[in-house]
């Protein structure tokens, strides 16, 4: 009876924590997978432009983690690796 008891409190447990990771604010930021070529496009944008405004050269080297909000367009978060004049950094950009 134990046994019962404790796998019925798991099974409430893990659909009531997958309900909440799964419940999503309305026109909030999402997680999507870190080789997502939309965001990874949005990275390199960032990288070259912000590179060009401080006259450095900067390369994308990987995401980290990247998140989308989908609006009237799209809005994303990057955590970044890259190299600035060959010193490996970490940015993130909004």
């Amino acid at each position: 009876m134990p046994l019962i008891r404790t796998l019925s409190f798991l099974c409430v447990l893990l659909f009531a924590l997958a309900d909440e990771t799964l419940a999503q604010t309305p026109g909030g930021y999402r997680l999507v997978p870190y080789d997502d070529s939309e965001s990874i496009s949005a990275a390199k944008f960032a990288v070259r432009e912000e590179g060009q405004k401080l006259g450095k050269t900067i390369v994308f080297t990987s995401l980290v983690y990247a998140q989308k909000q989908v609006a009237s367009g799209t809005n994303h978060k990057l955590c970044m690796k890259m190299k600035v004049n060959g010193t490996s950094k970490r940015a993130e950009a909004v």
